[in-house]
């Protein structure tokens, strides 16, 4: 009889609720790795991809993220930061920049358009609102 912490059918340790030879998601009412085909989607799992779906709710986070990072980017005073500081201070805005795209395609992917849909005007503000589609697309399966 496998333990808590075990796939029922490979007998192998979980981590964080997934099976640790599939990476299948295990829910612990009987489920196992092998029996289950669907993983269930965890919200930020790869923020920085540019591939799959993303609900309403992680784009909020993700909005929101992005603005209090670039709120505390936005302290800096760059008159008083010498030359090479600039670059650095560069450094740290492409990694928000990325994110933000990333993870506005990603939302583009769940209303069944392109990725680059995002560079309409207010295109992002009217995806914040706006519900996905249901079930797949060619994009992939549903977030929800």
């Amino acid at each position: 009889m496998p333990t808590k912490d075990q796939c029922i059918d490979c007998k192998h340790r979980t981590t964080m609720g997934d099976c640790a030879i599939s990476g299948t998601y295990i829910k612990y009412d009987d489920v196992s790795c092998i029996s289950q085909t669907k993983r269930k989607k965890r919200m930020f799992e790869q923020p920085f991809s540019f591939k799959g779906r993303i609900r309403r709710t992680e784009y909020w986070l993700s909005s929101l993220i992005y603005v209090i990072y670039c709120s505390f980017l936005g302290l800096i005073d760059l008159d008083n930061l010498e030359q090479q500081y600039h670059v650095l201070f560069l450094l740290l805005c492409l990694p928000a920049v990325w994110f933000m795209i990333a993870q506005g395609a990603k939302r583009c992917h769940d209303r069944g358009n392109s990725g680059w849909y995002q560079i309409i005007p207010f295109y992002g503000l009217w995806m914040l609102f706006v519900k996905g589609d249901k079930g797949s697309n060619r994009y992939g399966e549903s977030p929800e």
